[in-house]
């Protein structure tokens, strides 16, 4: 172990994988950080609450960077029917709910109803554009199998040996933590996206999110309507 470690060059499952230091590391994961200032796909998601499985959904997404998320969402039966529609900024959350003609204009913490789990914009856009959330925040790298491994305060990623794209981030949250893994890695305007994902979301309850992307288009700007009209009632916390 000992000769091992103080080489700079490990051969493994039969590729070569050079110790790197967390800065290179870094520099690498700010190369590839996919972020436009317009992002515009379709997504289909499949969400289950420990055992029990909710229906897959289909989501148009549009996202103006650090401003916007726009989203449509129908049941994935074969045709478009819009059943909801949220605009969602830093600081609030709006919900069109289309089938009981409800409104809900609430703060961030509204998703904490759903899922049990401290979210902010910049960590849903993140989770959406595939990048790090917290980056800059790493004390120690490693080669693990044919990855690079980044440890940092609860938090750690898992980076392709070849091309330095992230296979896995676990984030740790006292007793709760979120893996999400990446994969069907695509370029896009010379950048690289994962369009498959699943998240799992470890709290009082398990949730697992498998999610699709498809037709990514980043050549913005994207429309991202949402009208409350007099139909709709507005439903109070």
């Amino acid at each position: 172990m000992i000769l091992f470690s103080s080489c700079s060059v490990f051969k493994m499952n039969g590729s070569n994988m050079r110790k790197r230091s967390v800065s290179y590391l870094e520099t690498q994961i700010e190369k590839n950080q996919f972020q436009p200032e317009w992002f515009a796909g379709k997504m289909k998601v499949k969400f289950r609450e420990g055992d029990e499985k909710s229906m897959p959904v289909n989501l148009d997404v549009k996202i103006r960077k650090d401003s916007a998320i726009w989203i449509s969402a129908s049941p994935a039966i074969g045709i478009k029917l819009e059943v909801a529609r949220a605009l969602i900024t830093p600081g609030r959350i709006q919900v069109l709910d289309k089938f009981n003609k409800n409104y809900y204009d609430e703060g961030f913490d509204y998703l904490q109803q759903f899922v049990d789990y401290s979210f902010d914009f910049q960590t849903l856009q993140s989770m959406l554009f595939g990048s790090i959330t917290e980056p800059g925040t790493f004390k120690e790298s490693s080669i693990d199998g044919e990855q690079y491994r980044l440890d940092g305060n609860a938090y750690t990623v898992f980076l392709n040996g070849i091309d330095f794209s992230i296979d896995k981030m676990i984030l740790e949250d006292q007793n709760r933590s979120l893996i999400a893994n990446f994969d069907e890695y695509q370029a896009v305007k010379e950048q690289l996206f994962s369009l498959k994902r699943d998240y799992l979301l470890k709290a009082e309850s398990n949730y697992l999110i498998n999610v699709q992307f498809s037709k990514i288009k980043t050549d913005g700007p994207f429309n991202l309507p949402f009208t409350v009209s007099s139909k709709y009632k507005k439903v109070d916390p």
